[in-house]
C-alpha cells in the first residue's frame, strides 16, 4: 500500500529534494537519473515539504445581511 500524504500519492519526483522541476513542462531534473517525468520515483527520495504547492481556498460567496436574522 503506497503511503498518501495531504491525499496525494508520495513518492513522486516533484517532490524530491534532489530534483528540480522544469518551468512549463511536466519534467523534472534529477540529480541521479537526469530528466524524468512526474510521477517517477527512485530509492534515493528525500521528501521537501517545501516543493508542495498548496490548493488554492474555494471563493466564498458574500453573506447578506438576511442570513443572519432570526
Amino acid at each position: 500500500m503506497s503511503k498518501k500524504v495531504f491525499n496525494k500519492p508520495v513518492p513522486d519526483c516533484k517532490y524530491c529534494a534532489k530534483g528540480m522541476v522544469c518551468k512549463g513542462s511536466e519534467l523534472v531534473v534529477c540529480g541521479k537519473h537526469g530528466v524524468v517525468k512526474f510521477g517517477f520515483s527512485c530509492k534515493s527520495f528525500k521528501y521537501n515539504p517545501l516543493k508542495r504547492i498548496p490548493e488554492k481556498y474555494p471563493v466564498i460567496e458574500k453573506l447578506e445581511y438576511d442570513n443572519f436574522i432570526l
